[in-house]
């Protein structure tokens, strides 16, 4: 498939204990309105980087008044 504007994230929850509730595994993300992140591994380190480029996100607006740009929001 191929998109104009966009992509398409799709990710498979894989649940190994009984202990977990399958609708508590979120694997996709949004950082931004336009922008979301796919989570695999360990999810507290996905946690942490989520939260370090949401915040660069929300700082990048507030200095520019628009929305950030990918690439930025990836190189930093």
């Amino acid at each position: 498939m191929v998109f104009k504007d966009g992509i398409v994230l799709a990710c498979e929850r894989k649940i190994k204990s009984k202990l977990l509730v399958p609708k508590s595994i979120e694997k996709i993300h949004e950082l931004d309105s336009h922008i979301a992140c796919a989570v695999s591994g360990l999810f507290a380190d996905a946690k942490t980087l989520m939260t370090h480029a949401r915040s660069v996100a929300a700082v990048l607006i507030f200095n520019i008044k628009n929305s950030c740009f990918v690439v930025t929001l990836v190189c930093i």
